[in-house]
């Protein structure tokens, strides 16, 4: 039960809300790849703002009227999407073999 929220916090600190993946030091940034709310956080952005047509604005000058420039402000490597889906793809079948295997060996030592 607390090993969930101690997992989950380094995994969130590393997905690039509060710091951009570019600016952690160069032997934090290999760590981002393991983080899953990376992949969901560059999806949900690419989702919506991928190929998109510019924002309507009422100013006379809106920085960000372009989706690209909003991604690109984020600062987050392009990456395909289908890509995107794998990794969030694997990392669901990977929690799945792990819950079984967690199961199944307190199912063997609970019988002994």
């Amino acid at each position: 039960v607390f090993l969930i929220p101690g997992i989950n916090v380094p995994l969130l600190m590393l997905a690039g809300f509060f710091v951009k993946i570019a600016e952690l030091s160069v032997y934090i940034q290999p760590l981002t790849f393991l983080s899953y709310y990376r992949y969901i956080f560059e999806g949900l952005l690419q989702a919506i703002y991928l190929d998109r047509p510019n924002l309507s604005c009422s100013e006379d000058y809106c920085y960000f009227r372009s989706t690209n420039k909003i991604l690109s402000t984020m600062d987050l490597p392009t990456m395909p999407f289908y890509v995107i889906l794998i990794i969030l793809g694997s990392w669901i079948f990977c929690f799945h073999i792990i819950v079984y295997a967690v199961f199944h060996w307190k199912l063997y030592y609970a019988k002994k």
